[in-house]
């Protein structure tokens, strides 16, 4: 596969597919709505399934041979990457409550301060633990935060509980239940709630 090949495919008009000379399985695919860059393989069962890696123009044919390579080697280690991909979404449809209690829950327990951390979830982040992964967002930590001033907690304490919840979080990341923190590059600021008159 070349630009020159990619060009025709892109300014056909018909549903068709390319396959790269390069690497078995890999392939571009035109349809009516868009050209993306695909897999095909086969399972440890010889089942044939297919993953899209993405859409052309936004990766190139080196980024889509070298995504490629990283699935195929994880193929043969008996990983079905579209299998990986759908169970990495429903994780993220499981609230964090489910999460801390079927799995970070036995990370705390193994910790000395395990149990004040676990008390800092249940008294100040009940809000926070009824979402899911995939709802989780920057104006959710504001609002909790000003909520936090609210009731009296001193920024100390709120920035002290927020840790342990992004740590919470970034364990999903690491035991790859989540893909990234949709809370990463979120800092609190030192606000302060004025008394009302």
């Amino acid at each position: 596969m070349n630009k020159k090949q990619i060009n025709l495919l892109v300014s056909s008009d018909s549903s068709i597919r390319l396959w790269d000379d390069k690497i078995t399985g890999l392939f571009l695919k035109r349809n009516a709505q868009s050209i993306s860059w695909n897999l095909a393989y086969k399972t440890d069962s010889g089942q044939k399934k297919s993953i899209k890696l993405g859409l052309y123009p936004d990766i190139t044919l080196d980024t889509a041979r070298l995504v490629s390579k990283t699935h195929l080697a994880n193929i043969v280690q008996g990983e079905d990457p579209q299998k990986s991909r759908l169970e990495k979404k429903e994780a993220s449809k499981d609230t964090i409550r489910s999460y801390l209690e079927s799995t970070y829950a036995k990370v705390l327990n193994g910790k000395k301060s395990g149990s004040e951390t676990m008390t800092y979830f249940t008294r100040h982040c009940d809000d926070l633990l009824n979402l899911t992964f995939a709802e989780l967002s920057a104006k959710h930590i504001h609002k909790w935060h000003i909520k936090m001033l609210d009731k009296g907690l001193k920024n100390s304490s709120i920035q002290r509980v927020y840790g342990a919840f992004k740590t919470l979080i970034y364990d999903a990341v690491k035991k790859e239940h989540i893909k990234d923190s949709p809370i990463q590059h979120v800092n609190l600021g030192k606000l302060r709630i004025s008394p009302s008159n």
